[in-house]
């Protein structure tokens, strides 16, 4: 009797142990799925988050009250945006809040997340001037070579309403400098055809030269970086290459060249419409005939000791929008026109030229 009651309560142990196991393999399990579907809907809102911030970099303006989608998990997800109030003076173009809540396919499990994030343009500032000559490695002797031609179509409002700039400059302006300055509707292939308010040795209120309120970096002023700071404007650009040679009419967005770039025949960087922002770095450049810039040239000296360098057009050619130089512009025996074109630059702080940023420290999931 006493061997069978011995045996009965080993039984009953052993009862109590599987049971007890089984208790905690079910707890392990209910864990380990909790777990598993709060990843993947955290997976999904981050999912959520992520197309959120590459829509805003191909549409700046993009806004959703609940955008959706879904994964091939069967998660899904809801983004909201809200608009934040820009500080006065901000070079950004907006600030944004974002939210992100995935959901897993059974509806039973979400998560959050939520991040800050700022859209900027590559071109923090207009310039107002269609030239803009600023300092550079190298100290310059005059803005403009003696033998050069330089024709520029001004901003009517350059200065103020209705008060026209042309040309904009911290070195001293040689006063044989051959420069012809005029409204846009006077200017043609040859000139401004008699309707100057500016020309050699009589340069009017159109031509801001050795002005102590030119910007002293124009790298900083342009883009908002320093130019010890190049390589990482560099990486934005669409097209990086040493030379010009496979430029086309078909070359869009932002084109950093390290060298001379030599623009064939007939090619059109650009249009108003859709302007590029051309980078010409340690190079000469050249406009062959008909061949035409549409949006912001910088024609940059990063190195003192490279050039001399120039600039060298057929009368044909133009540049629609604005030319800066850090470096004495040599036109080289040829003319070269610069046109002032508002639409080319007010769209060269539109998207392709914009960029999206995450405020450090604003992501957070709950």
């Amino acid at each position: 009797m006493a061997l069978l009651s011995g045996v009965l309560l080993l039984l009953i142990l052993a009862t109590l142990v599987t049971l007890y196991v089984s208790k905690v393999k079910s707890l392990e399990y209910q864990i380990l799925n909790n777990v598993q579907s709060r990843n993947l809907a955290l997976n999904a809102a981050n999912s959520g988050l992520n197309q959120a911030l590459a829509t805003l970099q191909a549409k700046p303006d993009w806004s959703s009250p609940g955008t959706g989608g879904g994964l091939s998990s069967g998660s899904h997800y809801v983004v909201q945006t809200t608009d934040n109030p820009l500080s006065a003076g901000t070079r950004f173009k907006r600030a944004i809040s974002m939210s992100s809540t995935g959901t897993t396919q059974d509806g039973l499990t979400q998560a959050n997340v939520a991040t800050d994030a700022v859209i900027y343009p590559i071109v923090a500032r207009i310039p107002p001037a269609p030239v803009m000559i600023g300092t550079g490695p190298a100290a310059l002797n005059g803005a403009v070579t003696i033998g050069s031609q330089l024709v520029i179509g001004v901003n009517h409002d350059g200065v103020g309403q209705g008060q026209p700039l042309a040309l904009w400059s911290a070195p001293v302006l040689s006063p044989t400098a051959n420069i012809e300055t005029c409204y846009p509707a006077y200017l043609s292939t040859v000139g401004c055809g008699g309707n100057t308010l500016s020309h050699v040795g009589a340069f009017g209120s159109d031509v801001l030269a050795n002005n102590s309120t030119f910007p002293a970096d124009l790298w900083l002023y342009a883009f908002n970086l320093k130019a010890s700071e190049l390589s990482v404007l560099a990486q934005e650009a669409n097209v990086r290459t040493a030379d010009c040679s496979s430029i086309s009419s078909l070359t869009s967005g932002f084109v950093w060249v390290q060298g001379d770039c030599d623009i064939a025949p007939g090619v059109t960087l650009g249009s108003a419409a859709e302007p590029v922002l051309l980078v010409v770095e340690n190079g000469s450049l050249t406009l062959q005939a008909s061949a035409a810039v549409h949006g912001l040239v910088f024609w940059a000296l990063t190195a003192a000791n490279k050039g001399p360098f120039h600039i060298a057009a057929n009368n044909s050619a133009v540049i629609h929008g604005v030319l800066l130089a850090n470096q004495q512009v040599d036109t080289a025996n040829t003319k070269v026109q610069v046109v002032y074109d508002k639409t080319a630059l007010n769209n060269l702080q539109q998207s392709p030229f914009t960029r999206v940023t995450v405020v450090p420290g604003s992501w957070r999931d709950f």
